[in-house]
């Protein structure tokens, strides 16, 4: 998932002779990009596939029988030029067009691979992504792990049945691989405040922010382990196994982009009565254009 960036972090440190066999072991996908903006302009898709679950957690999230096919959890831009870095954490919810008079959440956009993301948000959004980087459950919680777990703020305990969340205490709270999956994951969250659940307002719009947060976190923690190069080997190897890039995408790539430092910006959208989705407000067009995009995109 968003974690994806600390691979990047330790295929850019990497200096060790089998790195080409690591490197080779990423996926390739093809997709067709629209014209492209000056720059760099990276998509991170956080897939919810259980095709590839850590061991003994096809009971806490789902097996593949019981959740077939794969959406998008977590969904990243990333606009790289010259020294100029933005980023953006899109809601899955969000409300896009699929064609005339069609419309869709932007997760199920995904549902058959990433063009219809891409297209979604060029059209939607005006956003035109250029390279392409996706990591599925199992990546996420086993990177958490290599880090040595990550450290957030919660300002109470929270909890999360739909998305296996469970988290008893509160403050600086360092989290396992599964705990920042079900936090990155939770849409219908509940804090125990003076002693009583209560439902968090706008539990959708909440992941959104814990996306970005969380990856923070994970770059943070996997910076720190420059120093352990055997643990950074470690790292790389088990995440490149749940990698997926865009057949433009190699190395050096890779590397460009591990060496940026950023917090990606939460895309603000407005909740839809008796609905899941969230609605484009002009609050959601001025966080896309903050970033440089939201100008015409022809896919």
């Amino acid at each position: 998932m968003i974690c994806i960036l600390s691979v990047l972090t330790a295929l850019a440190l990497l200096l060790f002779a089998d790195s080409l066999m690591i490197t080779s072991r990423i996926r390739h996908v093809a997709v067709r990009f629209p014209p492209a903006k000056e720059g760099t302009t990276w998509l991170i898709v956080g897939s919810d596939s259980r095709a590839s679950l850590p061991s003994g957690e096809g009971g806490t999230f789902g097996t593949p029988g019981e959740v077939p096919g794969q959406r998008s959890d977590v969904v990243l831009v990333i606009h790289v030029y010259n020294s100029r870095v933005s980023a953006l954490s899109i809601p899955r919810d969000l409300l896009v067009q699929t064609g005339p008079g069609s419309y869709e959440r932007l997760t199920f956009t995904f549902t058959n691979g990433p063009q219809g993301l891409v297209n979604a948000l060029c059209d939607s959004l005006g956003i035109p992504v250029n390279r392409l980087i996706v990591v599925n459950f199992s990546g996420f919680a086993r990177i958490v792990n290599d880090v040595g777990g990550v450290t957030v703020n919660l300002p109470y305990p929270v909890r999360d049945p739909m998305a296996s969340l469970d988290i008893g205490r509160s403050g600086a709270v360092h989290l396992s691989g599964t705990e920042a999956l079900g936090l990155v994951r939770s849409r219908t969250p509940e804090w125990r405040e003076n002693g009583h659940w209560v439902a968090v307002p706008s539990g959708s719009v909440q992941r959104t922010m814990w996306a970005g947060r969380i990856l923070a976190a994970i770059t943070s923690a996997a910076r720190g382990l420059e120093a352990d190069p055997l643990r950074l080997q470690e790292l790389a190897w088990d995440a490149s196994g749940d990698l997926e890039v865009s057949s433009n995408v190699g190395p050096l790539d890779l590397a460009a982009l591990a060496r940026q430092h950023f917090v990606p910006v939460p895309v603000p959208a407005k909740p839809l009565p008796s609905s899941l989705a969230l609605g484009i407000t002009p609050a959601t067009r001025g966080a896309v254009a903050a970033a440089g995009y939201g100008t015409r995109c022809a896919a």
